[in-house]
């Protein structure tokens, strides 16, 4: 089976996978359940316009990005 992740599932599985379902986080994490998991093209563009209108803000730690903070 083929899953299409919605933009914020393909950001909180990289940025806060906390915020993610146990059944979402078992499903990403064996790929033996799925045979592809893909991303529309214009999640990147979301996210970009996300950080551009400061609805999500994160911190960078140890080179990579954490706690993503989703405002309303």
């Amino acid at each position: 089976m083929k899953y299409l992740l919605d933009t914020h599932t393909w950001i909180w599985w990289n940025m806060n996978p906390k915020r993610l379902s146990a059944k979402v986080k078992r499903l990403i994490s064996e790929p033996t359940r799925y045979e592809e998991l893909l991303l529309s093209a214009i999640s990147p563009w979301e996210f970009c316009k996300l950080l551009d209108k400061k609805k999500t803000h994160h911190r960078l730690r140890s080179g990579r990005v954490d706690e993503p903070r989703f405002g309303s």
